[in-house]
């Protein structure tokens, strides 16, 4: 998908929002709820689960700027 720069910079800040939200929720001990794979499926991350996940995320982003 081609995004103008604007869009972009949204869909960045959106993001980052959101793993902010996740991590601040796993650092309280909370679990979240996400869309599992199943339609109307819902699945609840433990705290563990969310940083792991997290963890995985930026390992990759890293590893992708590191390429360009």
């Amino acid at each position: 998908m081609n995004q103008s720069p604007e869009g972009r910079a949204y869909t960045q800040a959106a993001q980052r929002a959101i793993r902010d939200v996740l991590r601040r929720s796993a650092l309280l001990g909370q679990s979240v709820p996400v869309a599992g794979p199943g339609k109307g499926e819902v699945i609840w991350l433990t705290p563990e689960q969310i940083l792991e996940e997290l963890r995985k995320q930026e390992a990759a982003e890293k590893a992708l700027v590191e390429t360009l």
